[in-house]
């Protein structure tokens, strides 16, 4: 069977150590306008940035960012924002998580009632060395945190285990959504159907 992450990823993602056009806006809501580098892991601690695409290069901490948008190749506008990531503590029976110190840069996948986000990070081994493992899923509420709802460690049973974190997030809430989950629709349309579907069944 193949790993649920060739199934589910349909959004591709930027390249990293290139610098892209865009616009940074600061905790303060100011602007500054330039080329800004995708950092290569979401809880690195900054960003770079440059005013013009060859000229030197600033960085900023990720606790002055607020957001930022890039323009790709395709010239698609592609938003991040910064946040806390969040997890649910293992084999809690109260769905109780823990909320990372250090913040996280987040690709916005989609935005509405609730927010969808994306986040990547640099894993390390013997075998593979460093690699990039892309589509870590997190389910943002407005909060200065975004809590889990997909990671993509290569586990098997990651479609029963996206499901278990779909309840744990919406089973009091909405608890018709996860029965709404589907697996081929997930697999045609993307992580985004759970934004979906929570703007058509549940939230006020």
């Amino acid at each position: 069977m193949k790993k649920l992450i060739y199934l589910l990823i349909l959004i591709p993602f930027v390249s990293f150590a290139k610098f892209y056009s865009g616009v940074m806006t600061f905790t303060d809501n100011t602007t500054k306008e330039g080329y800004i580098e995708i950092p290569d892991d979401s809880e690195n601690n900054t960003i770079k940035f440059r005013v013009e695409e060859k000229g030197n290069t600033e960085k900023f901490p990720l606790e002055q960012i607020k957001s930022f948008v890039i323009n790709n190749e395709n010239g698609d506008k592609i938003k991040f924002v910064t946040t806390h990531l969040a997890y649910f503590k293992p084999f809690s029976k109260d769905n109780s998580f823990k909320v990372h110190k250090k913040l996280a840069c987040v690709e916005v996948i989609k935005e509405g009632k609730i927010n969808l986000y994306s986040a990547w990070f640099i894993n390390t081994g013997p075998k593979y060395g460093s690699i990039i493992v892309d589509g870590n899923y997190f389910i943002n509420r407005g909060n200065d945190y975004s809590l889990v709802i997909y990671e993509n460690d290569g586990a098997v049973n990651a479609w029963k285990y996206f499901l278990s974190l779909v309840e744990k997030h919406f089973s009091e809430e909405c608890p018709n959504l996860v029965k709404l989950v589907n697996k081929d629709d997930f697999k045609k349309n993307g992580f985004v159907r759970i934004v979906e579907l929570y703007e058509q069944n549940c939230g006020k």
